[in-house]
């Protein structure tokens, strides 16, 4: 199954009323442009929801830095974004990470 995939399986039965307040801990030390890379290809979805867990700065210059097109529905789905299980928000952490460790290969070729 493809990352795409499993990233949308988690948002989709993600949403819970006694959700985490636990943020995605991978991006916490990355700059809005790596953060911007890393996720663009993802579906508006899974974007807000790591937006969501962003410091609202960085959060503001991740939004500004992806295609101008999206932002719109990104911002909707922000502003009516539930709470998320903790074990969806576990797998998305891992799976961003891995996507890091992709990311970072790639980078430093």
């Amino acid at each position: 199954v493809g990352e795409n995939a499993v990233l949308h399986f988690l948002v989709a039965r993600s949403l819970d009323p006694n959700g985490s307040d636990r943020p995605i801990e991978i991006l916490d030390w990355m700059d809005a442009r790596s953060i911007a890379e890393l996720i663009s290809d993802e579906h508006p979805q899974i974007i807000s929801l790591v937006i969501s867990y962003l410091e609202f700065g960085l959060a503001a210059d991740v939004l500004g830095l992806l295609p101008h097109n999206l932002q719109p529905d990104i911002i909707k789905r922000i502003a009516t974004l539930q709470t998320v299980q903790p074990d969806a928000l576990a797998e998305l952490e891992r799976v961003m990470q891995k996507k890091f460790k992709e990311y970072k290969a790639n980078y430093w070729k």
